[in-house]
């Protein structure tokens, strides 16, 4: 049986021009993929989310877990220093996969060998519907926020920079017989892409390590969200998340236009 490729498509706009795109990767360079969703007052507190989730099957499939805190703090000439905690939910979690259930959303993070968009949106589907029957008043409950993350992970040589393979990309130098006063070995860069669509937008992080073999190590994350408001149903949340899909897409795709012909992804 021939093993499917991942495909990545969608529409990309260059010049003002939506330009068609559709690439087989036959080895996605994601080594992190994320789901979650928020929803205002999804529960009200850290009890009411572990009541619900030792309902469900999922207590079989995620076996470990603990509690998820927002830390604060408050410095006072008087009184010094005032320090609280709340405590929003929980991670639960099993091997290569962590699912956060908190007081306004539900996350899925898989660490596995990634195969699909759509093999992730099963296991997260999987989820909402085992939790949502116990979300109480869920009818009267509003989408705020939709978002995907993808971290992916690959390599540069000198080759892949003199071609512009990447296109965020400073000026570093991998030659030992450089000209140049200095050269960059590690570089950090984090910017936000906003499409034309309102309310969406993807925040974009680039870390490059330069190693003494004369290659880039990179991490390249895209992390797009949706936080136009909605009423919850699971089959627009799909919706959406197949449009984040595309927009993720079309990001890695405009900054690696020659993925498909990297050996690396082949």
């Amino acid at each position: 049986m021939v093993k499917p490729k991942n495909v990545i498509c969608g529409t990309i706009s260059i010049m003002g021009e939506e330009v068609l795109f559709n690439k087989p990767l036959g080895s996605a360079p994601i080594i992190e993929a994320v789901i979650g969703i928020s929803v205002n007052r999804l529960f009200e507190n850290k009890d009411e989310i572990k009541a619900a989730f030792d309902k469900t099957p999922l207590k079989n499939i995620y076996t470990t877990h603990k509690t998820t805190k927002i830390v604060s703090f408050q410095i006072d000439e008087k009184d010094g220093r005032t320090i609280a905690e709340d405590a929003v939910g929980f991670i639960f979690s099993k091997e290569n996969e962590s699912l956060f259930i908190e007081k306004n959303r539900i996350t899925l993070s898989d660490r596995n060998k990634y195969q699909s968009f759509d093999e992730l949106l099963k296991k997260y589907k999987y989820i909402w519907n085992e939790i949502s029957p116990y979300i109480k008043n869920i009818e009267n409950k509003e989408i705020i926020d939709i978002g995907i993350k993808c971290v992916n992970k690959f390599d540069l040589t000198a080759k892949d920079i003199d071609s512009e393979t990447f296109l965020i990309n400073p000026s570093i130098s991998l030659r030992s017989n450089s000209t140049t006063i200095g050269k960059i070995q590690e570089f950090l860069a984090i910017h936000k892409i906003v499409s034309d669509k309102d309310k969406t937008f993807a925040n974009v992080k680039t870390i490059m390590t330069a190693l003494p073999s004369n290659v880039v190590k990179c991490i390249f994350e895209i992390d797009a969200h949706d936080n136009e408001k909605r009423a919850l149903d699971f089959d627009l949340m799909e919706s959406v998340l197949g449009t984040l899909r595309l927009f993720k897409n079309s990001i890695f795709f405009t900054n690696l236009p020659r993925a498909d012909k990297m050996e690396q992804f082949k």
